[in-house]
């Protein structure tokens, strides 16, 4: 199945920027003036609540820079389902939303989530 919805925070319109390297992907993480596309962004926690999803045992999230803000978003699906979670964090990916491991990994840390580092760039 596929939902044609972005993730985020909260339900709300987001503008989407097409990102400025060969990956052909979109963030929602640009200056107003450069948005080209607006999506429908939902919250897990309320996308699981209104599809009455019953479970979860894994959730990969990479999202170009977004990472906490769909994660605030989860925080009830996460502590109801306590899926393994991976997530690509993109540091610095964003001068307006400078999120980075150490914001993401203290949330996790918050709901008694253990972390685990995987780096590509070592042998």
């Amino acid at each position: 199945m596929c939902v044609e919805k972005a993730v985020s925070s909260q339900n709300q319109k987001l503008g989407l920027v097409m990102c400025n390297d060969s990956s052909r992907t979109y963030t929602t993480l640009a200056r107003e003036e450069n948005i080209q596309n607006f999506v429908e962004a939902v919250s897990l926690d309320n996308y699981f609540a209104v599809e009455r999803i019953e479970r979860l045992d894994y959730l990969k999230i990479d999202a170009e820079g977004a990472e906490a803000s769909i994660l605030q978003g989860a925080r009830y699906t996460i502590n109801q389902f306590r899926p393994c979670i991976q997530v690509e964090i993109a540091n610095g990916f964003s001068d307006r939303q400078p999120e980075n491991e150490f914001t993401i990994c203290d949330y996790l840390s918050q709901l008694s989530y253990q972390m685990f580092k995987i780096d590509s760039r070592v042998n």
